[in-house]
């Protein structure tokens, strides 16, 4: 999915169901931005740009890889990461992220989610 000139959420769920999933904000530079200011984005694919996180950004499928091609920016937002092992993508979720990263906000993580 593109969204011309960024991508907002206020509110809600978006899935990326699969590694060949991918959401871009459209655009060039500053416009494609994914903002996630309300409710959840989860799953495995990629985010095509920037990816900012004021709500829940939640890597994997139980377990599963997300990738971001430019930067991650976590103003206050959630980012659950389920650790089950020793193998990224099916024993513990990864936020792969291409650019800088700035976490701030809740790093909440689970043990062994079987």
């Amino acid at each position: 999915m593109t969204a011309t000139g960024g991508y907002t959420q206020d509110s809600g769920d978006t899935r990326l169901q699969d590694a060949a999933s991918s959401l871009a904000g459209g655009g060039t530079g500053a416009g494609r931005t994914v903002s996630i200011s309300g409710g959840t984005l989860s799953g495995v694919g990629t985010v095509d740009g920037d990816l900012v996180n004021e709500g829940t950004v939640q890597p994997g499928n139980s377990p599963g890889i997300f990738t971001v091609t430019g930067t991650y920016d976590q103003k206050g937002g959630t980012l659950p990461i389920e650790i089950a092992g020793v193998e990224a993508g099916t024993q513990y979720d990864s936020l792969s992220v291409s650019g800088a990263a700035t976490l701030g906000g809740t790093l909440e993580i689970s043990t062994d989610p079987d």
